[in-house]
């Protein structure tokens, strides 16, 4: 996903580079400064986000020949010069939903100019602004949930959820960490987890629950922990965040006309405390109440085709998306 949704603004970071360093047309020659210059930003922020940067925690560029080295900042097309090493540069996130970089530049006399930028996602996770082309309008109820508004559809005899369920109780990690993001891609839970998440009233889908789901969308298949052709367009959502297509790599049409709205919000591997996220953009997994042979069981999409497949993976050492589920009255 990161891919996705910051490679506008790639394209800028590799145009900046370039042109920092490029060679006049003069064909003067220039020498090139030593040491680096680097720093982090988040990836994703939401508007009024606040960085200051200190350039002498971040620069140690200078010219081997003692030439005076010189600093500016940009962003959103202004320049600061740096007055000196001890100079601070803040930003602010302005209320946009856009990719936005911060460069700083080093520069000298003689020397080709090195660069280094940090690029941003504004986010804001309240409904219809980042995230669009979710069909709450099939919605035939809603629920809160720590604050959260979360919208369930009739499908059968059951209610399912029409989103990623986000951390709750303690309960699931967010996409690297960014908070503002669980509302838009949920949790990332362990199957243990996953199991004691669904508010009261509601319950973890079994996998009988999501072949039901398949066959009431008209896939076709005999038993339990079968793959489900031709039934994945039709869960897949067509959303955008900040306008940009998530399924962007979809190899079939995504439909979502049955309100499903999945996300690819992809998956995570667990080692301890980290969670090294996969498969975002292309893939979303989700769990079920069952196991087979000691791991957990579950259901995911894949961009390379048009199936709700089936699988296992580690209880403990991965993690997936949560859809509750309750029986009609």
């Amino acid at each position: 996903m990161k891919k996705n949704l910051k490679f506008a603004s790639l394209v800028i970071i590799l145009a900046a580079a370039a042109l920092s360093g490029c060679k006049d047309d003069d064909d003067t020659t220039y020498l090139t400064l030593s040491g680096s210059l680097s720093f982090r930003v988040p990836d994703f922020v939401p508007a009024g986000y606040t960085q200051s940067i200190k350039l002498s925690e971040i620069s140690t560029v200078y010219a081997d020949d003692g030439t005076e080295v010189g600093h500016y900042f940009s962003y959103r097309s202004k320049i600061d010069t740096a007055s000196g090493p001890d100079y601070v540069y803040t930003f602010v996130i302005p209320d946009t939903l856009a990719s936005l970089s911060v460069t700083c530049t080093a520069f000298a006399k003689g020397y080709y100019g090195k660069s280094y930028s940090g690029t941003m996602v504004v986010v804001d996770p309240a409904p219809g602004k980042s995230l669009t082309g979710i069909r709450n309008d099939l919605a035939d109820g809603s629920f809160e949930l720590d604050g959260n508004n979360i919208c369930y559809q009739e499908f059968g005899d059951s209610y399912w959820t029409m989103v990623n369920l986000p951390p709750t109780a303690g309960k699931g990690e967010s996409f690297n960490g960014y908070e503002l993001l669980s509302t838009i891609l949920g949790g990332y839970f362990t199957w243990g987890e996953a199991q004691a998440v669904c508010p009261d009233g509601w319950r973890l889908p079994s996998d009988e629950d999501w072949s039901a789901l398949a066959k009431h969308l008209g896939g076709e298949a005999a038993t339990s922990f079968a793959d489900f052709p031709g039934v994945a367009s039709k869960m897949l959502a067509n959303g955008r965040l900040n306008g940009d297509l998530l399924w962007d790599t979809a190899v079939f049409e995504r439909t979502d006309t049955t309100g499903f709205s999945a996300l690819p919000a992809g998956y995570a591997t667990v080692e301890g405390p980290i969670y090294k996220h996969g498969g975002a953009g292309t893939y979303a997994a989700f769990w079920t109440s069952d196991e087979y042979e000691g791991k957990g069981v579950y259901r995911y999409i894949s961009y390379s085709n048009d199936m709700l497949y089936a699988g296992t993976a580690d209880k403990t050492g991965f993690a997936a998306s949560v859809r509750c589920i309750k029986n009609k009255d």
